[in-house]
């Protein structure tokens, strides 16, 4: 692993010397600040956890990714994927140290579009309960990263929950900007439960981050079309962002606790809609930020579970959805990590993210047939 953190930190300084025009998620001033969370009890966490949070804390100070963000046309194709190139080489040097196992297939799968052709992945491990599947949307800001960026974390959580996965790759932000990556989701979940052998009896919906979002909006989508039969049988929201305004308290509170991102409703306004009437229309829609949905819609969610970190900025995007939910029925199991990361049950080996797993698994064996 040593080695694999020392890629890292390589990159990020060919990175930041090579970008010129530098794209940043900072933070913004939010309500109900509470200054006892600075203060806030330690808690020990595992050695690798900690080396994984002291490398992003020492990759962010050279990342292109902080500064101001940019004003509208500012940000070059050039320069976006540069960023998206660290991004994925990030992730995937974060477990180059980890060999791929024999236990599980994985291949490639197109899916035909009537204007255009998606990819996704499936990752098959040999010990899996019957019909199990998972459909997977990764995270990266709706912007970032790919299925295959994220091969050994679906292996990990494959394996852990006895699943077969299948991993969409969404179009991104600002290329296709919203709703075009969430049409693509909801296209590819229904192209999946189409197929032989999905029982949507035993399907669930789970991604990080962005992803997250987009395993809650998918399932608003599919609420919104009146087909409550489409549901899976649960949901699994890891980290999500749920409020494209970006005022919930710990996007401030934890802004300089947060190693790994630092989320604005600029970053939101930038992959959305450049326009600012078009913003203010759409930053509180559902659809974009599933924490406004209303009480009759949220009341048709599937058992969810929802995963957050105490000192990430979507802290509360997590906690905050969890509780509407279980006010209006849902069964809602809400996991807060303490001194974790953004994501954690995605990294492959911490001993933080296993347990996470085995919690998944649990998770996915109370809701499912």
């Amino acid at each position: 692993m040593e080695r694999a953190l020392l890629r890292i930190e390589r990159l990020a300084d060919q990175v930041t010397k090579g970008c010129e025009n530098r794209v940043c998620i900072h933070g913004e001033k939010c309500v109900g600040i509470n200054e006892e969370e600075k203060n806030k009890k330690e808690y020990k966490v595992s050695p690798e956890l900690q080396q994984l949070i002291d490398l992003f804390r020492k990759v962010n100070k050279k990342s292109p990714l902080r500064g101001q963000v940019p004003k509208a046309g500012m940000i070059t194709l050039d320069s976006l994927q540069v960023v998206r190139q660290l991004f994925g080489a990030y992730y995937e040097n974060m477990h180059s140290h980890i060999e791929h196992l024999p236990t599980t297939e994985i291949r490639e799968q197109k899916i035909e579009h009537l204007f255009y052709e998606l990819t996704g992945v499936w990752v098959i491990p040999k010990v899996r309960q019957p019909n199990r599947t998972i459909f997977y949307i990764h995270g990266g800001g709706f912007t970032f990263l790919s299925p295959q960026n994220m091969l050994k974390s679906l292996e990990a959580i494959a394996i852990a929950t006895e699943s077969q996965i299948f991993a969409i790759d969404y179009r991104k932000a600002p290329e296709f900007p919203f709703p075009s990556g969430l049409s693509d989701c909801v296209f590819a979940y229904k192209w999946l439960i189409s197929q032989p052998n999905i029982d949507i009896k035993n399907l669930i919906i789970a991604g990080d981050s962005a992803g997250g979002n987009l395993t809650l909006t998918t399932t608003l989508a599919l609420i919104n079309d009146n087909q409550p039969t489409l549901l899976p049988a649960g949901l699994i929201a890891i980290s999500p962002t749920t409020n494209a305004e970006a005022t919930f308290p710990s996007i401030l509170q934890n802004k300089d606790l947060d190693p790994m991102i630092n989320i604005s409703a600029d970053f939101f306004r930038m992959i959305s809609y450049p326009s600012s009437s078009l913003w203010n229309t759409f930053s509180k829609h559902p659809l974009l930020s599933p924490y406004h949905a209303s009480d009759e819609q949220l009341k048709q969610f599937p058992p969810t579970q929802i995963w957050a970190a105490d000192g990430e900025v979507l802290r509360d995007d997590g906690i905050f959805m969890a509780e509407k939910l279980e006010k209006n029925g849902v069964k809602v199991d809400l996991r807060v990590g303490q001194n974790a990361l953004h994501v954690y049950p995605v990294f492959v080996s911490i001993p933080e993210a296993v347990e996470a797993r085995k919690e998944m698994k649990n998770f996915i064996d109370r809701v499912v047939g």
